[in-house]
C-alpha cells in the first residue's frame, strides 16, 4: 500500500484521523464519568464517530483498489448512521430528564441501520445521506437551545453551538466549494474534518458538563439519608 499523492487527499486523510483520535480521547473520558445511561449513549456516539473518522481516514490517504474501498466503506457508513441515532437519543434522555422509552432507543438505532443499508444497496448517495444527518443535527440543536434557554440541562449549550457548527461543516463538503493553501492544500473533505475538530469539542465540554453535574446530584441524593 502506498500513500496518495494528491496533497488534499492527504491533508483530508490526517484531519479525519486527527478527528477520530479526539473523539478517541472523549469517548474513553466519558465511559469513566458513566457506563450507564447517559455516558453510555453519548461515550458510544463518540467512540463510533472515532471508528467513522479513522476508516475515512484510512481510505482517503491510501491507494486501495476497489474491492478494499468497497469494503472499508461498510464500517465507514456503518459507524456514522449509528452515531447520528445515537446522537438524537442523548437528546431525548436529556429532554425527558434522564430516561428512554423502550421504543425509542430500538427505533431510533433501526433507522439508522436502515439508511446504513441504503449506503449498501445504492452508490452515490452520500449526499442523502448527509441531509438524513442534517435532519437529525438540526432537531437535536434546537432541542438542546430549548433546554438551554430553561435552564435544564447543564451544558446544552455548548452542545447547541457544537450542533450548529456540524451543520456548517455539513453545508462545507456539500457545497465542495470551500478549500485554502496553508502550507499544504485543503479542499472541502478537509475544511469539514477542521470543522468538525472544534465542534466534536465543543459537544464534548456539553456532554462532560451535563455529566459532572449528574454526579453532583447522585452524591447529593447518597447524602441526604445520613443528614436526616
Amino acid at each position: 500500500m502506498e500513500l496518495s499523492t494528491l496533497q488534499t487527499s492527504l491533508t483530508t486523510a490526517a484531519t479525519d484521523l486527527l478527528l477520530g483520535v479526539v473523539a478517541l480521547f472523549f469517548s474513553y473520558f466519558l465511559y469513566q464519568q458513566s457506563n450507564v445511561g447517559r455516558g453510555r449513549i453519548w461515550g458510544t456516539a463518540f467512540l463510533l464517530l472515532a471508528l467513522g473518522a479513522i476508516v475515512g481516514g484510512v481510505k482517503t490517504g491510501l491507494v486501495l483498489d476497489d474491492t478494499t474501498v468497497k469494503v472499508l466503506q461498510q464500517p465507514f457508513f456503518f459507524s456514522l448512521s449509528i452515531t447520528v441515532s445515537l446522537f438524537v437519543l442523548g437528546v431525548l434522555w436529556d429532554f425527558q430528564g434522564g430516561y428512554l422509552k423502550e421504543w425509542q432507543d430500538r427505533g431510533l438505532l433501526a433507522i439508522g441501520g436502515a439508511f446504513y443499508l441504503i449506503t449498501v444497496l445504492f452508490s452515490g448517495v452520500f449526499l442523502l445521506f448527509l441531509a438524513y444527518a442534517a435532519t437529525a443535527m438540526l432537531f437535536a440543536g434546537v432541542v438542546y437551545f430549548m433546554l438551554y434557554l430553561r435552564k435544564e440541562v447543564k451544558g446544552a449549550l455548548w452542545v447547541s453551538v457544537g450542533i450548529a457548527l456540524t451543520l456548517v461543516a455539513f453545508g462545507v463538503q456539500a457545497s465542495k466549494a470551500i478549500s485554502f493553501h496553508l502550507i499544504w492544500d485543503f479542499d472541502h473533505n478537509g475544511v469539514f474534518h477542521l470543522i468538525q475538530l472544534l465542534a466534536v469539542t465543543l459537544l464534548y465540554i456539553g456532554v462532560q458538563k451535563g455529566m459532572r453535574l449528574e454526579k453532583e446530584c447522585v452524591v447529593r441524593e447518597m447524602k441526604l439519608p445520613s443528614e436526616v
